[in-house]
């Protein structure tokens, strides 16, 4: 619990210390407000009505959430390995799709997503997938769905 706590204060740190100063006034109001709401995971039940719409792909993000960069392969391996499979228990169904934590995406880490059995994988670089995009399925763009209303409003662009 204390190593937990460390990484989501560091990863916080982090955040703040890169955000713009708008970005950190909103953060700060969100934080101090009453109606802040403690990070929540999102529960078995959540995961698989999220799978059932027609416009979402459930993926794993990694087991522990950390960035690749400092992990050994084995490292990386068994996070995405076990990310993978505890996911395909929950929606009960291969897991295809991966997601870079903090977008570490390395020519060692695709290769690794690929042999892991992964079909795709995103970075942390927010637009929709372009023509341009096809020639690498493992640095593919992702939706930030923060800015998004809802799944039907993509559905209509």
């Amino acid at each position: 619990t204390e190593d937990r706590t460390k990484t989501a204060y560091t990863e916080l740190r982090r955040t703040v210390k890169n955000a713009t100063i708008e970005a950190r006034e909103l953060l700060l109001a969100q934080l101090e407000s009453a109606e802040a709401q403690p990070f929540r995971i999102m529960t078995p039940e959540m995961v698989n009505s999220l799978e059932e719409h027609r416009l979402v792909v459930v993926g794993s993000h990694s087991h522990e959430h950390r960035p690749h960069g400092p992990l050994t392969c084995n490292e990386i391996r068994i996070n995405m390995e076990q990310a993978k499979e505890e996911l395909s228990q929950i929606v009960d169904q291969e897991i295809r799709h991966f997601s870079f934590p903090y977008g570490s995406m390395s020519p060692i880490a695709m290769q690794i997503a690929a042999d892991v059995g992964y079909k795709s994988a995103v970075g942390t670089t927010s637009r929709f997938v372009q023509p341009r995009d096809w020639n690498n399925c493992y640095a593919l763009p992702r939706i930030d769905m923060s800015r998004i209303e809802s799944l039907e409003s993509i559905s209509m662009n």
